[in-house]
């Protein structure tokens, strides 16, 4: 039976959760996954007392609505266990490109403006200014060697 001190385990597709969970073996690796799909979450390491407390991650791509945490692990008697959270997963309002959503109440699209853009690129003219520069060194270089040859 898990010693779990979370209740009401909520998170969002891409965010973080806390978990503390305790009856392990003390010092002993607890693995984590998050299931509908078995997804690996990682694994934690018990401390003394047989207790984990560890943060781990939701993927973005985990489908809102019921799913379970399941930890698995040696219990402090030495036999193999498994410990089972439930946890509600929300929406994610991330982009896949990273951006955070930003749709309008309305579901109308609104047009950005070039101040809502990163500046990308670097400093041209004076990238323009040496090259032109260094062709011209280039080919007064090259016609006073052919004077003097």
């Amino acid at each position: 039976m898990p010693g779990q001190s979370t209740s009401a385990l909520t998170a969002t597709a891409g965010g973080s959760l806390t978990i503390t969970d305790a009856g392990w073996a003390p010092n002993s690796k607890v693995d984590i996954e998050l299931h509908s799909d078995p997804v690996s979450l990682g694994s934690a390491q018990a401390d003394g007392k047989g207790v984990i407390k560890t943060t781990v991650v939701i993927p973005a791509d985990t489908d809102p609505g019921q799913h379970q945490i399941v930890l698995t692990g040696t219990g402090p008697n030495g036999d193999p266990q498994t410990h089972t959270l439930d946890v509600t997963i929300a929406a994610s309002t991330v982009t896949p490109e990273g951006a955070t959503g930003s749709g309008s109440p309305s579901g109308t699209s609104t047009s950005g403006t070039s101040q809502d853009l990163p500046r990308t690129g670097g400093p041209e003219v004076p990238l323009l200014i040496m090259a032109v520069a260094l062709v011209g060194t280039g080919l007064a270089l090259v016609s006073r060697r052919r004077r003097t040859g």
